[in-house]
């Protein structure tokens, strides 16, 4: 390099390194805003029978053996391999509630995301560190939604890069893995077979090869065959011993048929990138790493550039990746190797210079933009709360303790973690999503079936006859079945379930809470205004006694929010409004509710704000921008109205009706926008009814005021 050239080379090459640090902890403090700020959701109800599990433990002094909470008979066995992270979880709950889930979360991802730092910077040349911070971003961008869960793997997952690391460049740090090993097959027992991936692929590499330790000492050898040894050896020290040995290879052939984890990859997805605003979703992002591991795999084999134990890993990897589409994460993590090895040093080849120069300009300057874009597309809107409703039967939960009964109930397994969490041991359920592990296909589909077919009902009805029964909302099928008519009363629903009990074994709770003449799967559409005043009193009769028990039940809130108004009760109408913006302040509906009472009460400043609120969320909706604009119309303030109704409503939408028509043209002549509103005056004629002389009069006006006849 020439001298004059030198001088700034350096000093720029200094930069270049020091930017590098701070993208990265740009990125780690990114991702952990993102998960301290987002609330437990119910992705799935694992989190809650993990929760039971632990609560078993501290309650019995040892692991579950059996499906303690269920009814079915025989109890169905197992061992319970993730028992140590139950532990942990129900301890931090216990002590910090669900904040202190966030934190472990968050907490969690930042750990394996700084080993994967570690791993790939460690002997890593400075001038290569902006290109390893771009495949941390990548990382990242593939394991955040699989970490917005509270499950054992986001602990699991930190072991892979954290034996790869150790094992990659032994020190006397190795001694470390067997108890670390230990850790691992208690805290996620079924994912022991990648330990011995790991520990067997190096040791392979020096049995075969020759070349694993070589730089080392024949002790420091044997210390290193010894320590793997014991590692694998762990997996017997657990509560478990030999049973564990056959728990990951329990056929899923048919549980992923309704696991969604499991699904086989649809490689087609691999094939085409799916980016909307500079942000791709994950299965993109994952093809980027796929085709470049695989690439850089096949380049190093026909260089005779690689290492035994790197070909070991990626052939693992992809044999892993063939069996479902959750182990995108595990390939993730078991190529970082080659990622580190063979592919971060392609960037530095003097010969391709000015294509690492591309790579910088191009390719670079998307990446440090994609990830941040990426978390925020995922943070999310508006929520408050540690923990979210949504898909979780709580008010259910919250009736049947209110009720304090004991008994059986029969309900979906996909919510029945939660109802597990919170009922035992008073009340037992069928079967949670433990499956194929603990729950056969066979009762998967009896369970699930039994709410959906009448036959499948009655056989199972036959042998249990369950004293209670929770049907998902949208379930229109189940409440009509014979058995269910004749023997079981609607006692309570939420937004996510409805409740029956049966009649002889609640014939108490039956008289004092049975719901007649309502159907919770119609619960949404029904039109208030057109009820009598005695149907509407009913209604909201019926409304006011499960609010009375549990006042977190979105559906019921927003009907007693429109009853008052009707009732001449304005004030109590504005409690349940704010109520309703208050459970779910990421949703227009609730915003659109109280913007439609306050234009009712003529408040059209602060009816204007709420529909804003709602517009914001919902801007394609040609509901909100009508109300919206006719608050600005009544204002006068043309240019704003001008500019909502545009946005809301399409002049060639097939929903809109020549009232969105002549409002748009209304607010666009008065904004001076006079051709467009002659055109929609046009089109407000062409599609007005012709019997409806108020409108032909009402559109001609304006196009004569526009010099049209």
């Amino acid at each position: 390099m020439p001298p004059l050239l030198s001088r700034f080379y350096h000093p720029l090459r200094k930069v270049s390194t020091q930017f590098s640090l701070i993208y990265l902890v740009a990125l780690f403090t990114a991702a952990g805003y993102l998960f301290l700020k987002h609330p437990i959701q119910a992705h799935d109800t694992d989190l809650w029978y993990h929760l039971a599990g632990g609560r078993y433990f501290f309650t019995h002094g040892s692991p579950p053996t059996d499906s303690f909470f269920s009814f079915l008979a025989p109890a169905r066995e197992r061992a319970d391999y993730f028992w140590l992270f139950r532990v942990l979880i129900y301890e931090i709950h216990t002590i910090t509630g669900y904040y202190g889930l966030i934190v472990l979360r968050a907490a969690s991802f930042l750990a394996l995301m700084a080993v994967v730092t570690c791993y790939l910077l460690q002997r890593l040349p400075a001038r290569l560190y902006f290109f390893a911070a771009m495949f941390v971003a990548l990382y990242m961008m593939v394991f955040l939604f699989r970490y917005l869960v509270v499950r054992p793997h986001i602990l699991s997952y930190i072991f892979i890069p954290l034996f790869i690391y150790m094992l990659d460049h032994p020190s006397r740090k190795i001694v470390l893995l067997p108890p670390l090993a230990v850790l691992w097959c208690n805290l996620h027992g079924i994912t022991y077979p990648l330990l011995m991936l790991i520990c067997g692929s190096y040791a392979c590499e020096y049995l075969l090869v020759g070349r694993r330790f070589r730089d080392l000492s024949s002790k420091q050898k044997w210390l290193g065959l010894i320590a793997m040894a014991l590692t694998i050896l762990a997996i017997l020290a657990t509560p478990h011993g030999l049973s564990l040995l056959k728990i990951p290879f329990v056929s899923t052939q048919y549980a992923s048929q309704y696991i969604g984890e499991l699904v086989p990859l649809n490689w087609k997805d691999l094939l085409s990138f799916d980016v909307a605003q500079l942000v791709p979703n994950r299965t993109s992002v994952f093809t980027l790493v796929l085709i470049a591991v695989t690439l850089t795999v096949g380049t190093s084999l026909l260089r005779r550039q690689i290492r035994v134990s790197h070909v070991l890993f990626y052939a693992e990897a992809l044999a892993l990746l063939f069996k479902g589409e959750r182990f995108i994460n595990e390939f993730t993590l078991l190529t970082l190797p080659i990622v580190k090895n063979y592919l971060l040093p392609l960037f530095a080849s003097r010969k391709k210079r000015s294509i690492s120069t591309v790579y910088r300009v191009v390719l670079g300057g998307l990446l440090i933009i994609v990830p941040f874009l990426y978390m925020g597309s995922h943070l999310p809107q508006n929520l408050k709360y540690l923990l979210t409703y949504v898909n979780l039967p709580v008010g259910v939960a919250t009736f049947l303790k209110h009720v304090n009964v004991e008994g059986t109930l029969l309900s979906n397994p996909s919510s029945a973690g939660y109802m597990e969490w919170e009922l035992y041991p008073k009340i037992k359920i069928a079967m949670d999503m433990q499956a194929p592990h603990l729950f056969s296909d066979t009762d998967y589909f009896t369970i699930e079936h039994a709410l959906r077919n009448e036959e499948v009902f009655n056989y199972f009805s036959d042998d249990y006859r369950p004293s209670l029964v929770s049907v998902p909302i949208n379930n229109e099928v189940c409440m009509h079945f014979s058995q269910m008519k004749a023997h079981y009363t609607l006692v309570f629903f939420d937004d996510s379930e409805a409740l029956y009990v049966h009649n002889d074994h609640y014939p108490d709770i039956a008289r004092t809470h049975g719901i007649k003449n309502i159907d919770p799967s119609q619960i949404t559409k029904i039109d208030i205004h057109r009820l009598s005043s005695q149907g509407r009193a009913e209604l909201l009769s019926v409304l006011l006694g499960i609010d009375h028990i549990c006042p977190h039940i979105w559906t019921v809130n927003q009907l007693i929010a429109i009853c008052y108004p009707l009732q001449g009760e304005n004030r109590k109408a504005e409690l349940y409004l704010n109520r309703v913006i208050d459970l779910h302040p990421e949703r227009a509906k609730g915003y659109s509710l109280k913007g439609d009472w306050l234009a009712r009460q003529l408040r059209f400043r602060e009816a204007i704000d709420c529909y804003q609120k709602a517009f914001d969320i919902e801007s394609a909706s040609p509901q909100i921008s009508r109300r919206l604009g006719k608050c600005y119309l009544t204002l006068k303030d043309f240019d704003k109205a001008y500019e909502v109704l545009s946005e809301g409503i399409k002049i060639f939408g097939t929903e809109t009706t020549h009232e969105d028509l002549f409002m748009r043209g209304f607010a666009a002549r008065r904004a001076g926008k006079t051709d467009e509103a002659r055109l929609l005056m046009k089109l407000a004629r062409l599609k007005a009814p012709r019997a409806n002389l108020e409108w032909t009069r009402r559109i001609s006006q304006e196009l004569n005021a526009l010099g049209e006849k």
